[in-house]
């Protein structure tokens, strides 16, 4: 069983959920493989998630780019970027956001935020979606 459950979507309509056949079909076949238990559901409105392509832009162009540099692995990499961009500390014991809840407009944001460190200090290029395939 992976460490992530795995997201399903389904739309609010009236005050029911509503969700496509294909995707109640993968739900079911998700809750079969689960040992007895209690769990939890969180139902939670969504933002457009980040698009397939930009999230193989950051992990193929960005996070290569820069852990070639410091010599990481692609998580060490990815966890080292989190801690350093998205951590919360509005808490007593900070947390990092995870990259998988940002809307496109925040990943565009996090990655920018990134190729400016990156650069400004270590001199690290990391090249625009334009400029390479990923």
């Amino acid at each position: 069983m992976s460490k992530y459950a795995p997201l399903f979507n389904m739309q609010i309509k009236d005050g029911k959920s509503d969700m496509p056949k294909k995707e109640k079909k993968r739900f079911d076949d998700y809750i079969k493989t689960l040992p007895n238990g209690e769990y939890s559901l969180i139902v939670k409105k969504i933002g457009k998630i980040r698009s397939l392509n930009l999230n193989r832009y950051y992990w193929g162009v960005v996070i290569e780019t820069i852990r070639s540099h410091f010599g990481y692995t692609p998580m060490e990499m990815h966890d080292a970027l989190k801690w350093q961009f998205l951590r919360e500390e509005k808490k007593p014991i900070p947390t990092i956001k995870s990259t998988a809840e940002l809307t496109n407009s925040e990943f565009l944001e996090y990655i920018q935020n990134i190729s400016i460190w990156a650069s400004t200090e270590y001199s690290i290029t990391i090249p625009t979606p334009e400029e390479v395939d990923y």
